[in-house]
This record gives C-alpha cells, structure tokens and sequence, in this order.
C-alpha cells in the first residue's frame, strides 16, 4: 500500500485485486454456495471467441477501476435465479 496526499492508505493494483477477488468470492459462497476462480492476467487478456456472458464491472470514487465477470450462458441463468430467489 501506498501513503495518499492526505495521509490514508491506498492499496496497489495487485494488492486491489486481491481485495476484490477475496470479496467477491465470499459473497459467492455465502450468498450462492459456489466457488468461483480467478484467471492470471495472460489468461484473461487473451482474444478467443466466446459464446456466454461479460459483465463489466467499474469502481469510481477514491479508488477506481475495472473489472469483468466472465460465464456461460446457463451459469448466467442460474446466478440470476438463484440473485433473486426464483
């Protein structure tokens, strides 16, 4: 982590991802009672067709960025039923 102009501590990218990786899949876990996986970068940077479903994800505010979640479409249609208990 890094010291900001006024004093708080902001965290690295690496550091960031992290955060929200370790996040993100406590909440799949308590909330969907499934594990999820994170792919390097080299893995996720890569171009190869896909047949599924992208959600971008952005951050504003003191911390900013972006990020994506990647599935098929039938575990799109699950995480979606099961977000809201139909």
């Amino acid at each position: 982590m890094t010291q900001g102009k006024t004093g708080n501590w902001i965290p690295q990218q690496k550091e960031m991802a992290e955060m929200l990786f370790a996040a993100t899949q406590e909440m799949f876990t308590s909330m969907l009672g499934s594990e999820i996986q994170q792919l390097s970068a080299s893995e996720a940077e890569r171009s190869t067709p896909f047949d599924g479903v992208l959600s971008l994800i952005g951050l504003a505010g003191a911390l900013i960025g972006n990020g994506a979640l990647v599935c098929s479409a039938e575990a799109a249609c699950g995480l979606s039923s099961r977000l809201l208990d139909a």
